[in-house]
């Protein structure tokens, strides 16, 4: 690799943070879409290993620990194959105002993301709780269902059984998460929209209250 700036060799290693250029002192970084794709390839591993090896939906929690193994060394292998293009980096604006739609669209991803380790983490405990205690076939199956929903109601295709291998069921939590997320969100800009129109009806109310008092002196 080569630096932007100068053109002088990098000389690093993967996980060098920050990487900066030896000769010129620039901040480098590798671009989003190479930071993107590193990501994906991680998430896809952490799905092939357990179909590979026949793991079903019973092990779902399985998959927490495969993706951070997968994101610990996925990323080193893709970077020594195929090492990054850097770009100097920009230096941060911390007054820099974020578009609206970039604070929502990160805050949607967050949530996307938790929400669906949370569902894949409850799901299994509360599953094999019932299991364990003797719950009847129906009731786990009621179980199943319960985070087969939304997408559930729709196509039978997602409804979540026991017999389904790992990433089927982790698609399904994935996809239904994001209908949870979405919703979440939009309650939350609207709670935050009200709470404004508050703090900004109460600021004119207290500006004309200052006004009054400052007219009759």
């Amino acid at each position: 690799m080569f630096c932007p700036a100068c053109g002088d060799e990098l000389h690093t290693k993967p996980g060098d943070k920050p990487l900066i250029c030896s000769r010129c002192n620039a901040h480098l970084t590798p671009s989003p879409l190479y930071i993107a794709v590193t990501l994906l390839l991680s998430v896809a591993v952490s799905l092939v290993v357990p179909y590979a090896i026949g793991v079903k939906a019973y092990a779902v929690i399985l998959w927490i620990p495969l993706l951070v193994l997968s994101l610990a060394l996925v990323p080193p292998a893709v970077y020594l194959l195929i090492p990054p293009k850097p770009r100097v980096a920009k230096p941060i604006d911390r007054n820099r105002k974020v578009e609206p739609w970039r604070r929502n669209l990160t805050a949607l991803l967050v949530g996307w993301f938790a929400c669906t380790c949370c569902l894949l983490f409850y799901g299994f405990a509360i599953g094999w709780l019932a299991f364990l205690v003797g719950g009847t076939p129906q009731y786990i199956r009621e179980i199943n269902d319960m985070f087969s929903v939304p997408l559930g109601w729709v196509n039978s295709g997602f409804v979540i059984r026991p017999n389904r291998s790992l990433p089927a069921v982790v698609g399904i939590v994935f996809a239904n998460s994001f209908f949870y997320s979405a919703a979440l969100l939009a309650v939350l800009r609207f709670v935050q929209s009200r709470l404004h129109q508050q703090r900004t009806k109460l600021g004119i109310f207290q500006q004309n209250e200052n006004r009054d008092d400052e007219s009759e002196w």
